[in-house]
């Protein structure tokens, strides 16, 4: 058995609870001289996949990239993260839909990782992207805001004990929400910058039947912070010139300009809205425990027949 997963080097509690429940739900050893790719949690349905005779995939999700063509290759599903990705897969699935539980894997990390805080009154959890923390100043924001940030790039025991200490998380990451909903913390999602991908949000909020909102909130960007002088001169020089026919496109592009104080005021209102609104939500409880009753039985399944 091959075992797929993202691995982000910067960590990335999404992708790290792959190691964990992968290894607690499935014996590896015991498969180990299994033909198929068991393909875990994340966004990794796409043209990327390794090679395989045949696939099977562990409540897996699809919104990057092209989808696979799967051309002579089994597919089969424990689960999957939801709706979108079931559309996707559905012409080469060889299983009743049915049969399927649409749920992310990551709800069963209580199994695992058990809640050993709680609750600070009144501490809002502040949750931004793994790819936000890089170029943003989310830091500050949370200081400035005293909101409690919550790192994803952090190990996920940690990640967990930071997030149930709240009483609300407003997060930007959608394992943030994922988790939170799984603790039955409450949560609002937003969106700051470009990279994040509704769609996955969608996708997994329409398979517990939640109304998705995601708030609008304006990026921040740390700019040349932490860069040599002569970088910071150069990315200064680009910058001016892209408002100008000197820019020059084969130029490796400079990040954006660090935000004014100005800016940071207004992303920080805005957050502040939003925890004073106190619109989170929480998925119905009911349907969490039967889709993970679903799943369960289907990891068994799996373990009898294919372990």
């Amino acid at each position: 058995m091959t075992v797929y997963y993202f691995k982000d080097s910067r960590g990335n509690v999404g992708d790290d609870l792959n190691a964990l429940i992968l290894r607690h739900f499935f014996d590896f050893d015991k498969c180990s001289n299994a033909s198929y790719t068991l393909v875990g949690i994340g966004t990794l349905i796409n043209n990327h996949l390794p090679l395989s005779k045949e696939f099977i995939f562990f409540t897996t999700g699809y919104g990057y990239q092209k989808p696979p063509k799967f051309s002579d290759t089994s597919v089969s599903a424990i689960g999957l993260r939801g709706p979108m990705t079931l559309a996707k897969l559905r012409p080469f699935l060889k299983e009743n839909e049915k049969n399927i539980p649409l749920l992310d894997g990551a709800y069963l990390t209580p199994d695992l990782i058990p809640k050993n805080t709680t609750p600070e009154p009144n501490r809002v959890g502040l949750i931004p992207h793994v790819d936000s923390m890089q170029i943003g100043r989310w830091e500050e924001i949370a200081k400035r805001g005293q909101f409690y940030l919550i790192d994803p790039r952090w190990e996920p025991s940690k990640f967990i004990d930071a997030l149930t200490s709240c009483t609300a998380v407003i997060t930007e990451a959608m394992h943030g929400a994922i988790l939170a909903d799984a603790y039955r913390v409450p949560w609002t999602g937003f969106a700051a910058h470009s990279h994040i991908n509704t769609d996955k949000w969608h996708d997994w909020s329409e398979s517990l039947s939640i109304p998705l909102q995601i708030n609008s909130v304006s990026p921040v960007f740390k700019g040349d912070e932490g860069q040599p002088f002569t970088t910071r001169i150069k990315n200064i020089i680009k910058r001016t010139a892209q408002k100008t026919r000197l820019y020059n496109n084969n130029w490796t592009l400079p990040p954006v300009a660090r935000s004014t104080n100005k800016d940071m005021e207004r992303t920080l209102a805005e957050l502040k809205q939003i925890a004073a609104r106190e619109k989170y939500q929480l998925s119905d409880y009911a349907i969490v425990q039967e889709k993970l009753a679903h799943l369960r039985a289907r990891i068994d399944e799996f373990n009898a027949n294919k372990g």
